[in-house]
């Protein structure tokens, strides 16, 4: 079937259904695909992350001056997804048409064990954007990854819009690829803090769910 501007399929007879998705901005782009030398669930888990954007995108979606995490409330859709409805953060420039920084209210909702949703809305009334994050596992220990914006901003021209998006996957994509182990363990091995309560949500999740590719 075709969903989002991607084509999705199944093995076997099951059939499932492309994630939903709603109230979104009409004009979107597709950004991919990139294939990347980590495990699917690794890619989603730094998409959801609130900590790292003072030091992995310092200069464009945060500053070490302003590296705190916030008071947030993770919260679970009736069919056990974790979200967080509001977390507010400081960037200094949140979109590709951002001139000066500001604070950003965030969005973040698992859609699938491999997919995610942000929204972040300016607090100074501008558009906003929402982005998708869509994760297909080559094998337990790297994917192929797609990536939808969905935006208001009819001015910025593509190529600009694109332009920031790729800079910013390009700063990910060299943290990702160091991660070890390359799978993401969800029964114990690595240490979370206060500032972790989403990833610590989404392991839990993947183990409720019984996934096991792509995870320790």
């Amino acid at each position: 079937m075709e969903r989002h501007g991607l084509l999705w399929g199944t093995l076997g007879d099951a059939v499932t259904e492309a994630p939903v998705l709603r109230g979104l901005a009409e004009r979107r782009l597709v950004y991919g695909p990139f294939d990347v030398a980590v495990a699917a669930p690794r890619v989603v888990e730094n998409f959801l992350d609130t900590a790292h954007f003072a030091y992995v995108h310092r200069g464009w979606l945060g500053e070490t001056s302003h590296a705190e995490v916030p008071d947030h409330e993770v919260t679970h859709t009736a069919d056990g997804r974790p979200l967080i409805e509001r977390y507010k953060a400081w960037q200094p420039r949140a979109t590709a048409a951002a001139a000066e920084g500001g604070w950003v209210t965030y969005r973040y909702e698992v859609l699938s064990p491999y997919c995610a949703l942000l929204t972040k809305q300016p607090d100074d009334g501008s558009p906003g954007d929402s982005f998708t994050m869509w994760t297909s596992p080559l094998d337990a220990e790297s994917c192929r990854v797609w990536m939808g914006q969905y935006t208001a901003d009819t001015s910025t021209t593509e190529e600009q819009l694109r332009e920031f998006q790729l800079t910013i996957f390009g700063q990910d994509k060299p943290v990702l690829e160091s991660q070890r182990p390359k799978r993401l363990p969800i029964s114990g091995g690595e240490v979370h803090s206060a500032a972790d309560r989403l990833s610590a949500a989404y392991r839990r999740y993947l183990k409720n769910s019984g996934v096991t590719c792509g995870v320790c």
